[in-house]
């Protein structure tokens, strides 16, 4: 099982409170479009920052990663996950959307698996 972890930022232009209501609605596109999500053989799951919560750790003198939110996508391969991304119902129903609030080109990952 591989777990990829996707660190997201949102357009600049957008507050933090746009992002996570376009964001929060697109998982509703990932569920309903992407096959693959549908059967299991990947999950999806969405981590939405706490703004209230990360002030508190700044309160704290504690470091708060920069990142509007997190995806976790888990398969059996990297390659499932990446044939999910690329997969024709995600080009048509999912990139479109992505576009309107994720600024893809600030999106870091990172693999591995929880213990």
């Amino acid at each position: 099982m591989v777990q990829l972890l996707a660190f997201l930022r949102r357009h600049q232009h957008l507050s933090f409170e746009e992002f996570d209501e376009m964001w929060t609605n697109h998982a509703t596109l990932v569920n309903k479009h992407l096959k693959a999500v549908q059967d299991g053989s990947v999950k999806y799951k969405q981590f939405h920052v706490d703004p209230k919560v990360n002030a508190e750790l700044r309160a704290l003198g504690r470091p708060v990663l920069d990142h509007d939110g997190m995806v976790l996508w888990e398969a059996a391969t990297l390659a499932e996950i990446f044939e999910c991304i690329a997969s024709p119902e995600c080009l048509e129903f999912l990139r479109p959307d992505d576009a309107r609030f994720l600024a893809e080109e600030r999106v870091e990952l990172v693999a591995g698996q929880f213990m």
